[in-house]
């Protein structure tokens, strides 16, 4: 899936749903072969980091990579480097919310 198409409320359920850490990959801007989406990309980034930021959650749990498919030394890198940020914050403290499973729904009321 290209970068551009990430909506940010996958960021914030990955968070809800339990994720100490998201990081977000992308082609470098002006490589796109959607034209500028990474652009958008780049602009819903910073709107995650501000909202991300009013609700108490450090900065550093969220990061944005430009890699090519060429990259995958460099990719991997930013992986180990974020994995080794995320340990040291610890555990996100935030309240994990669940969707209900599709057994919840049928079996409820069915007593």
């Amino acid at each position: 899936m290209c970068s551009g198409r990430l909506d940010p409320t996958f960021v914030l359920k990955a968070f809800a749903s339990g994720a100490d850490g998201v990081m977000i990959t992308g082609c470098h801007p002006g490589d796109c072969h959607y034209i500028e989406q990474n652009y958008k990309t780049l602009r819903r980034f910073k709107l995650l980091q501000r909202t991300l930021s009013a609700m108490g959650v450090e900065p550093d749990r969220l990061k944005l990579v430009w890699a090519s498919a060429a990259e995958g030394i460099k990719l991997t890198a930013e992986i180990t480097s974020m994995v080794e940020t995320v340990r040291k914050l610890g555990p996100l403290s935030w309240p994990h919310w669940d969707e209900p499973q599709f057994s919840d729904t049928v079996t409820a009321g069915h007593d």
